[in-house]
């Protein structure tokens, strides 16, 4: 799952990326041309979150752990959890509810928290988080550590991940 800061992106990509989201749509059932549109959405958003716009309140010590800190609060309660990277404008986490457990209920409790905790600490009032989070759902072992190596890859420098130490 991926979340990102209210203003990570300009609303100018904003609006790109939800054209790019229509066609998305418009090639369901197409499932080449879905995977392409699919892969070519995640690929520009990447890119545009990896330029660090925005605040990126998650830069601070302080707030990185005030988000790790919520992502761990019910581990093994609500959930389980996998590898999470917190980056300066955005987060991944691996996130698996338990029974009885929703993850929308999950990542609405954690950016409720966090949002209250970072406009606090910085001494402002507004949005913190996009209201919409990014997640896929991963169906087998070789998804699954795909998925964990590009989590823990986006904690590396930039020039190591590019250059695929």
């Amino acid at each position: 799952m991926t979340s990102r800061l209210h203003d990570s992106l300009s609303e100018n990509l904003v609006q790109q990326l939800d054209l790019l989201r229509k066609t998305l749509l418009q090639a369901q059932g197409k499932d080449d041309a879905f995977l392409d549109a699919d892969r070519e959405y995640y690929r520009r958003m990447k890119h545009y979150l990896d330029q660090g716009h925005g605040e990126c309140w998650m830069r601070h010590r302080e707030m990185r752990d005030l988000v790790l800190g919520a992502y761990s609060h019910f581990e093994s309660e609500r959930y389980e959890l996998g590898e999470i990277a917190v980056l300066p404008n955005h987060t991944h986490v691996i996130v698996r509810p338990l029974h009885g457990f929703e993850l929308e209920e999950i990542l609405h409790s954690w950016k409720s928290f966090t949002a209250k905790e970072i406009n606090k600490h910085m001494n402002r009032t507004g949005p913190v988080w996009q209201k919409e989070s990014h997640d896929r759902l991963i169906r087998d072992s070789p998804e699954l550590l795909r998925t964990e190596r590009y989590v823990r890859n986006n904690l590396l420098p930039r020039e190591k991940r590019e250059s695929g130490r």
